[in-house]
């Protein structure tokens, strides 16, 4: 199942273990950058293709990827 996202068991877990290792801190550090893009105006949503069907006319420009 592993090879659908493009990756090894060994992938996911290392994933894994850095995402739930995540903390307040680790994100904290990213608030400069985070701002940065805010003010662009610039946004990126990952989601369904009914969620964002559904939501499209709040964006400018829908790309599937």
């Amino acid at each position: 199942m592993y090879y659908l996202a493009g990756g090894t068991k060994e992938d996911l877990l290392a994933s894994r273990k850095e995402l739930f290792g995540t903390t307040v801190y680790t994100l904290r550090g990213y608030a400069t950058m985070l701002k940065d893009v805010l003010d662009q105006n610039n946004y990126c949503v990952f989601g369904n293709l009914t969620s964002i069907d559904d939501n499209k006319h709040l964006l400018n420009t829908v790309v599937n990827v």
